[in-house]
Formats: structure tokens, C-alpha cells, sequence
């Protein structure tokens, strides 16, 4: 018998699933002597895979059909079917936040909820992109948190919200009072030592960062590095080197908070490791 399988189908998965349903014809075979039939064409069966009308999952599929003429000689063809994920995975933030700080830099500590993440074929993550985690000291001004969700084929979505944090009685800086934009990718130096200033390199990194640190006196300080969550990953004590290395290799991808304790001082920046 001879036979021609249907042309490879390609679909995206259907909303909200990680599937797609799928339907095909079971391909029409001819032969040169009469089948049982009657007529010198008949329809194939399927051998293999799944039948017409089935979630088929994210990936490659193949159907296999077989005709069968009056003689048991056989005729295979195959009908490949592949599914992509294109949905982003969905993830929402809280609400803006709205504070009134304290103390001589009129700062706030503010905790907030974690954002909710989803993804149709599951498995997504999320952490803090940029911004300051819950917990965080903030400082004057509008600081604008931004959360990654991550889904498991390196899909990204991305949600943010702010904390305002004011001085005087009403925190929203609609009310007037000034506003400050804090770029956590620059460091931010809190405390009174001038000339204190640090650098990471390469920044985002791979395998190894290393941390470069000017003004440091004679006392040192301390180094701790906290994940986008606050949890704390590194830690060096007593530093009194200007440079000091960090093996990043076994970290996983995301941001994270390099801060530098020196006489007083506090000196934090972001580093991103990335390895997608």
C-alpha cells in the first residue's frame, strides 16, 4: 500500500494549560489490488500516539498510522505534532505603600507581601528584580519595587509597585513635601564617613564577583551579601583588604544586596547574577 501522512502540526498550548488539544484525520492509503472493501483505497489506523482529540503536552509528539492491504503488507507514516508555550506566567505585586518616616533621615522600616505567582505548565519563581526587600530600611522618597516571575521554559513577567516614605503628617507625595527616586543599582551610603565607596565587578556576574573598596580605615568593616528574600547568603568579618572575591558559581540567578558596615557607615548596592 502506499500512503501520505498529514502535514506536521504546530499549535500553542490553550489558554490557562499546559496542552493543546489537537485534531487530525487518519490518512486515506491506496493499493494496487482490491482491499476488502471492495474499492482499491482504504483508511489507515493508528499505531502509536495519541488519538485525534487529545491534550497533547508542551513539546514534540509523533503519531504513528499503519495500512494493511489484502495481502498483510504493510505501509507506516508519521505525523509529528509540536505544542509551544508562549503564555508569560502571571505574577501581581501589592499594593503601593504609603509611610511616615522617623528619625534624623526620616526613614521607614516597611514589610510588604510577597507578590503571587502563577504559570499555565507551573514550576515559575519569582524574586525582587530591583528595590529594597521587605524589612528593608527605606528611605525618603518613592523607592519602586520590582518583582520577576521566572517560569520553568526562561519566560519572564514582571510586576511593580512603590513605598513612599514622607515626612510630616501626610506620606503621599501628591501632598507636597520632597520625593526622592532611589536607584538601588547605584550604592546608597547612609552614615558619616565621606570617601567611602565600593565597587563590584563584573556586575551582573557568572562565576565570581569581586567587591573594590575605597576610604576603608584603619578598623574595617564588615561585608554581608542578602538575597532579594533578606536572607543572608555571605558574610566576611573584620575586612581590612580593598578587595576581597566572592565565588558566585552555585548561587541561583537573581538580585541580591551587597552591604558594607565601616566606622558607622553603611554602604549598600545590588548585584545581579544571571546566568540565562
Amino acid at each position: 500500500p502506499t500512503m501520505t501522512c498529514p502535514s506536521a502540526i504546530s499549535k500553542n498550548t490553550d489558554a490557562g494549560v499546559c496542552t493543546a488539544v489537537v485534531t487530525y484525520t487518519n490518512p486515506a492509503f491506496t493499493d494496487n489490488c482490491l482491499l476488502a472493501n471492495g474499492t482499491y483505497t482504504g483508511t489507515s489506523t493508528r499505531y502509536s500516539g495519541l488519538v485525534s482529540g487529545s491534550a497533547f503536552p508542551v513539546g514534540t509528539s509523533v503519531v504513528v498510522f499503519r495500512a494493511i492491504d489484502a495481502a498483510g503488507l504493510t505501509k507506516q507514516c508519521t505525523l509529528t505534532v509540536s505544542v509551544t508555550d508562549a503564555q508569560l506566567p502571571t505574577i501581581t505585586c501589592p499594593a503601593n505603600i504609603a509611610v511616615t518616616g522617623s528619625g534624623p533621615s526620616c526613614n521607614a522600616v516597611v514589610t510588604y507581601a510577597s507578590p503571587t505567582t502563577t504559570d499555565n505548565c507551573g514550576g515559575a519563581t519569582q524574586f525582587l528584580f530591583s528595590g529594597l526587600a521587605s524589612g528593608s530600611v527605606f528611605p525618603q522618597g518613592v523607592t519602586t519595587n520590582t518583582w520577576r516571575a521566572l517560569a520553568s521554559n526562561g519566560q519572564t513577567n514582571d510586576c511593580s509597585f512603590t513605598v513612599t516614605v514622607s515626612c510630616g503628617a501626610s506620606p503621599n507625595p501628591s501632598e507636597g513635601g520632597e520625593t526622592a527616586e532611589r536607584d538601588v543599582a547605584s550604592p546608597s551610603l547612609r552614615g558619616g564617613r565621606e570617601g567611602l565607596a565600593m565597587n563590584l565587578a563584573p556586575n551582573p556576574a557568572t562565576t565570581e564577583v569581586q567587591i573594590s573598596i575605597e576610604g576603608l580605615g584603619e578598623t574595617g568593616g564588615d561585608l554581608t551579601v542578602l538575597d532579594a528574600q533578606g536572607r543572608m547568603v555571605w558574610q566576611q568579618s573584620n575586612v581590612l583588604s580593598p578587595t576581597s572575591k566572592i565565588n558566585v558559581a552555585e548561587w541561583p540567578s537573581g538580585v541580591y544586596f551587597v552591604t558594607l558596615r565601616a566606622e558607622g557607615a553603611t554602604l549598600t548596592k545590588q548585584l545581579v547574577v544571571s546566568r540565562w
